[in-house]
């Protein structure tokens, strides 16, 4: 019986730690820009956080690479801030084209 508590206390503390780690604040701060689609915040070096999804997003990175012509797209990836892996947003990086 003195086993199943510890295994269940254990149980308990990894479940806080994860709920903790994965759900704590929100990673979206930064200095921000708005435009009609929703915000990008600029986290400085190239790396920005589009604040939507879907044509949303679409229409937010179309306007950011019209209004930007000097940079180009290296990567982009989704923030996982959703449930079960889906995103609420996308951070996307840039670099001076050469």
């Amino acid at each position: 019986m003195k086993r199943l508590h510890i295994l269940l206390a254990i149980a308990l503390l990894i479940s806080v730690v994860w709920v903790v780690g994965c759900g704590g604040g929100d990673p979206r701060t930064g200095s921000k820009s708005s435009n009609n689609s929703g915000s990008v915040i600029d986290y400085e070096n190239g790396v920005y956080y589009f604040d939507s999804i879907e044509a949303n997003f679409a229409n937010s990175l179309s306007g950011f690479i019209k209004d930007h012509p000097d940079l180009e797209l290296v990567s982009m990836a989704g923030d996982d801030m959703g449930i079960h892996g889906a995103s609420k947003g996308y951070f996307v990086v840039f670099r001076k084209k050469q």
